[in-house]
């Protein structure tokens, strides 16, 4: 694992922070998803050809016009505007769109279930698992809600009491 310096760390969890918060989907599950994919290192290249803090395949940095893959911003935009567009595709089943994630949205529609694929299953187990830990406290809930707010907009969340009185 390469050293990150505090300070790029810092910027790291800022960015993920703030563009979790504009697509509505928890810093938390960012924050895993990231955790598992590349263990934040921005430099992280996969031998599938996956790029960056979120392991962006090209073709989904393309279609989210995510210019420099390996710029955290964008790496982190990108990647945070497909989970959320996974997570509404799946009507905000959590472990399908991880699932969708790692092994494509044809492959889970396909089997309308997490695929039979080894590493897919045992990669959503493990975004969950860092999610609960980054979530604290609040580990024990898994329950994601798709809540449509009277704007239009739409916020994934585990706790959705605090939305809907809105």
């Amino acid at each position: 694992r390469p050293y990150i310096s505090l300070g790029k760390r810092s910027l790291i969890l800022r960015t993920i922070e703030k563009t979790a918060e504009k697509f509505g989907v928890e810093a938390a599950l960012v924050k895993a998803v990231v955790k598992v994919e590349s263990d934040f290192d921005p430099m992280a290249i996969s031998s599938a050809g996956a790029l960056g803090l979120m392991q962006l395949m090209p073709s989904t940095a393309s279609r989210w016009s995510v210019g420099d893959p390996l710029d955290p911003t964008e790496n982190v935009w990108g990647g945070v505007r497909h989970l959320s567009y996974l997570m509404d595709l799946f009507d905000g089943n959590l472990r399908l769109a991880l699932a969708a994630y790692h092994a494509g949205e044809q492959r889970v529609q396909q089997y309308l279930d997490i695929p039979p694929i080894p590493a897919t299953q045992e990669y959503v187990q493990r975004v969950l698992k860092y999610y609960k830990k980054y979530q604290g406290t609040r580990a024990a809930r898994t329950v994601i809600y798709k809540v449509s707010m009277p704007t239009g907009e739409v916020i994934y969340t585990d706790s959705p009491d605090r939305y809907w009185a809105s």
